[in-house]
């Protein structure tokens, strides 16, 4: 139960963002990880775009979060196929009993759908499309 609290705790934290230097280096070391076994794989961009945002460094985390949309369309076609994938995969994590409280895997596929979803939005706005 205590261990769930600072977990839930530490959510928190990071969804404030508040990062502490473990954090940064869990997620460049993710991205090293996806870049030697995949080069393509969109998720390298969406774990290099936190390890900025962690690092202060908003611009350019905001050109790999776009990156990482971009790849999700080339990868699963549309940016609604991307989040149809994602959306399972936290599906089955949370039906696994991880929660986005207290797993990270879980935390950062949601955040990658939050990421998607405006990026679609975003696209709809600049086309003067108001319909989700």
């Amino acid at each position: 139960a205590r261990a769930r609290a600072r977990a839930r705790a530490r959510a928190r934290a990071m969804s404030r963002g508040f990062w502490t230097y473990k954090d940064l280096k869990e997620a460049h070391q993710t991205y090293e990880t996806i870049e030697a076994a995949d080069p393509n794989n969109p998720a390298k961009h969406f774990y290099m775009g936190m390890t900025m945002q962690m690092a202060g460094q908003t611009e350019s985390a905001d050109e790999h979060y776009e990156n990482f949309c971009k790849r999700c369309i080339e990868f699963f076609g549309s940016i609604l196929q991307a989040v149809e994938f994602h959306e399972k995969r936290l599906h089955d994590l949370k039906a696994q009993g991880q929660t986005t409280f207290d797993d990270r895997e879980a935390y950062n596929v949601q955040e990658m759908i939050h990421i998607l979803r405006d990026h679609n939005k975003a696209r709809r706005r600049r086309r003067g499309c108001s319909l989700m």
